[in-house]
């Protein structure tokens, strides 16, 4: 059992396009106040033609605090573009075709953000919830763990 006064779950919703790039800046603020050393993500190929400026610099600072990215991505991403090919920063590996989804999920410390890249309502709902992102952590390992490693 757990004491309902050592669980404080907490949610935020942020709309728009705008609202995605605060979604985005919170992981980082998440990782430096955390100090975060492996991010667990599964991302769709739209989040990079929905933000491509933004997601590059946004990626090049996150490189910047040390944080490794662990992608999962649908087949048909193309891994081999700087956005998605596995680096000294991330591991990339792809789900098989009939796994596939759109979307992005990342997660860090006791944080699980998840995006909706639609580009009419983009939207992104931060979850801070050390059980809920434990138990989304253990899926994602078992999903990575299960999966091809593509890095060469």
């Amino acid at each position: 059992l757990f004491s309902l006064s050592s669980i404080h779950p907490s949610t935020k919703l942020y709309l728009g396009k705008e609202g995605c790039q605060q979604a985005f800046e919170t992981i980082l603020d998440i990782v430096k106040s955390q100090k975060i050393k492996c991010i667990y993500a599964y991302s769709d190929s739209e989040v990079t033609s929905l933000f491509p400026k933004f997601y590059k610099e946004w990626r090049l600072r996150k490189n910047k605090t040390d944080a490794f990215t662990q992608l999962i991505v649908p087949a048909g991403t193309p891994t081999t573009s700087e956005e998605y090919r596995s680096d000294s920063f991330r591991e990339t590996r792809i789900l098989p075709n009939k796994y596939s989804f759109s979307g992005s999920i990342n997660i860090c410390g006791t944080y699980t953000i998840f995006f909706s890249f639609n580009e009419k309502e983009p939207y992104a709902v931060v979850v801070d919830s050390k059980i809920i992102t434990d138990m989304l952590t253990q899926f994602f390992v078992y999903t990575w763990d299960s999966l091809e490693n593509t890095k060469r």
